[in-house]
């Protein structure tokens, strides 16, 4: 009889500290949702005079960068309806944003690596709130890398990440994106040398001919890389 009477308690008591925990690791945690573009839309908003297109077979990567990491990838549809995916199980708490890359596919099928061409997006630095989900809104842009950019006034040889511009004949604009993102240029011929930088731009005082090299360049946020884009050493 006293055995029962104290095992009621005690089954009481887990139950409401069960209880407690499944409630404190809800509020705890939140999630963050995403809407990624169609192939068709992408290809609306981007250059249309770029060669490159999304086909099938072609990935987007998808980022949580930040106080939280986690990727994920998935490949583009078609169709009209927007893709949605979301991250779960985030720290209240943390601040994280969300990056969206995608390569485009070469446009030489003989140079399986040639991908200079890319797109980028970045959100807003987001503060998740446990026990909720929060939507991140990316827009993304076209953005290339070249070895050469003397037709930019500029009688200097170095390495650029720059956004894809519409109009013809416009300057190079360097890319900028938002938080804490760093890169790094590595030209290749004879030798490898590699340079990091704050800025999406590289003029090595240690190289005098830069266009002879091939580059490769890389985009971290948070010291995660996030893309790679490559230019061989004939500038295509």
């Amino acid at each position: 009889m006293k055995v029962k009477f104290f095992l009621v308690p005690l089954v009481f008591f887990f139950a409401l500290l069960f209880s407690f925990v499944s409630c404190s690791l809800g509020k705890d945690e939140g999630t963050v949702k995403i809407a990624i573009p169609s192939r068709s839309a992408l290809s609306r908003s981007r250059n249309s005079n770029s060669a490159a297109r999304a086909v099938d077979g072609e990935y987007i990567s998808i980022f949580i960068v930040g106080d939280y990491e986690d990727k994920k990838t998935l490949p583009f549809v078609d169709a009209e309806t927007v893709q949605t995916v979301t991250f779960d199980s985030i720290p209240a708490g943390a601040a994280v944003r969300v990056v969206c890359t995608w390569n485009y596919p070469t446009d030489d099928p003989e140079v399986d690596d040639s991908r200079h061409l890319g797109c980028i997006g970045v959100s807003d630095e987001i503060v998740i709130v446990g026990g909720e989900e929060q939507a991140a809104t990316v827009v993304m842009k076209d953005i290339d890398l070249t070895n050469d950019v003397s037709i930019d006034a500029s009688p200097s040889k170095i390495a650029k990440l720059y956004y894809v511009s519409e109009e013809v004949g416009s300057p190079y604009s360097c890319i900028s994106l938002p938080g804490p993102c760093s890169y790094e240029f590595i030209f290749t011929r004879y030798e490898t040398i590699s340079f990091k930088t704050s800025s999406a731009i590289c003029e090595p005082s240690s190289i005098s001919q830069a266009s002879i090299f091939s580059v490769t360049a890389r985009i971290f946020f948070d010291g995660t890389e996030v893309l790679k884009l490559y230019v061989p050493d004939d500038g295509f």
